[in-house]
């Protein structure tokens, strides 16, 4: 539905909630030395290549990435933000900077 009303309605910012800052080069969850990724594209998709549903944060994030390239070729900014963080959905829609991963189809 949210590429849908993108596509119709052309958003300055889209922003998705997860339970975690953002994409990691691995599970947060199970490696405390993991690392926040500033911005993923096309390319990030091979890192959840060959992955079971259970190997990453949210159980398909090779999935939930896809939508959001595609979401992101038609809004200015997409991005994704821990949604358990008090203040951090507001913030991220003020524009101000919070810990998150960009989401780009370029």
């Amino acid at each position: 539905m949210m590429l849908q009303l993108a596509k119709s309605f052309r958003p300055r910012l889209a922003v998705f909630c997860a339970d975690v800052d953002g994409v990691f080069d691995r599970d947060p969850k199970s490696h405390r030395d993991a690392e926040l990724l500033p911005a993923v594209d096309m390319s990030a998709l091979v890192r959840f290549s060959g992955r079971s549903a259970n190997d990453d944060v949210t159980g398909s994030m090779k999935g939930k990435l896809e939508r959001m390239l595609a979401i992101s070729s038609h809004c200015e900014k997409c991005m994704i933000v821990n949604g358990n963080v008090r203040g951090r959905l507001e913030s991220a829609v003020r524009g101000r900077k919070v810990p998150s991963t960009a989401v780009v189809s370029r």
